[in-house]
Parts: C-alpha cells; sequence; structure tokens
C-alpha cells in the first residue's frame, strides 16, 4: 500500500488493513512509521520524495483536499519548478496542521484525478496562481498549457470573475498569451522573446 503512495500511509488506512491503533503506536516507537503529521506516516524511513510529500498534505487536510494553486500547476507540468509550500484546497475550514502546507478555501472546489493525485482543474489552479503571481510568470503558464493541450479560453473565462483574486492578472495574461513561450529552453531565452515582443 505504501509503495503505491510514494512510502506513505495514514492512520485509517493501517485500520482498515487490520492494524490496530496499538500495534501502530509500536510501531511508531520502533521507528517503523515515522509521523509526518498527525495520523499520516512515512513507512521505513523519514526520506519520502516529493510525491509522497504531496500525498501526506493531502492525507493530513482530509477528505475532499486537493492539490491546487501553484503545486496544482507544477503536478500539471505546467510549472517547471515545484514550489516550496504545497498548495492545499480544502472544502471547510481546516487548518494546516504544518507550515510547508497552505490552505486555501474556495468559494467552490472542484476536485479531478491527474497522475493518480486529487487536484483542482487547471483553470482553478491558474486564478489562484494568478492571485500572487507575475503576469509575466501567469503567461509562461499560458504557454505551457497551450503547448500541452491544457489551455481552454472558454473554461478559464468562467473561473475570472470581479472579486475573484487573481481574475485581472490572469485576464492581462490572457491578452498577451504568447505560445512561443513554451519552446523557450531557458530563461535568457524567455527574456529575449518579451524583448522581441
Amino acid at each position: 500500500l505504501a509503495e503505491r503512495q510514494w512510502g506513505v500511509v495514514s492512520r485509517a488506512q493501517l485500520l482498515a488493513c487490520g492494524v490496530s491503533g496499538s500495534v501502530i503506536s509500536r510501531w511508531v516507537r520502533d521507528g517503523r512509521l515515522i509521523r509526518l503529521y498527525p495520523g499520516v506516516y512515512a513507512v521505513g524511513h523519514a526520506n519520502v520524495p516529493y510525491e509522497g510529500r504531496l500525498v501526506a498534505a493531502l492525507f493530513a487536510m482530509g477528505p475532499g483536499a486537493a492539490l491546487g494553486d501553484a503545486t496544482a500547476l507544477h503536478w500539471w507540468q505546467l510549472l517547471n519548478d515545484a514550489p516550496e509550500e504545497i498548495h492545499i484546497c480544502v472544502p471547510s475550514k481546516r487548518k494546516a496542521p504544518s507550515s510547508e502546507i497552505r490552505v486555501h478555501h474556495p468559494r467552490r472546489l472542484t476536485v479531478m484525478r491527474y497522475r493518480r493525485l486529487a487536484l483542482t482543474p487547471v483553470p482553478d489552479a491558474l486564478v489562484s496562481y494568478s492571485s500572487h503571481a507575475t503576469v509575466r510568470n501567469v503567461r509562461k503558464v499560458l504557454a505551457q498549457a497551450d503547448f500541452r493541450r491544457r489551455f481552454d479560453p472558454k473554461a478559464i473565462s468562467q473561473v475570472v470573475g470581479r472579486g475573484r483574486p487573481g481574475s485581472k492578472n490572469l485576464r492581462q495574461a490572457l491578452d498577451a498569451h504568447l505560445p512561443q513561450l513554451a519552446f523557450a529552453d531557458t530563461e535568457l531565452e524567455v527574456e529575449f522573446i518579451f524583448l522581441c515582443e
């Protein structure tokens, strides 16, 4: 089970597998389970990969949680670098158990599955990301979305709106959309494209 989840397992899953609470406690004491968050453990060692950290954060935030914002865009393969914080969207006012998890409480939460993890759709992740990213960075993400055939202007127009943070930046990025940015291999090439523009 843990192998399928990049080395991470939840207490609820262990109980469902027939492992008693007392055995879980003993395994934690013996170092077989390493506590990552309350009720979330790494199996055997604490050196879990990035994917395991994402699974652990989703488990920690409970049912209905989904990767959001820059973390979702990275998982959608639209952002090259993973953000330092793990952005998680939750349907209720839950609090993060750790400073490495940044919780979002969207008014409307749509959850999809991609590459085995729950996450928000590209348009929702984009508008959330646009609330703190520069227009230039949003344009780069839009170019990647276009290149990977995840660019749907109609779906994006349905999530932007008055009073929704990020809408202004996302609209500006859409107005200046430049698909060629997806073909730049280095930041220098990106800068050159902007210079030519």
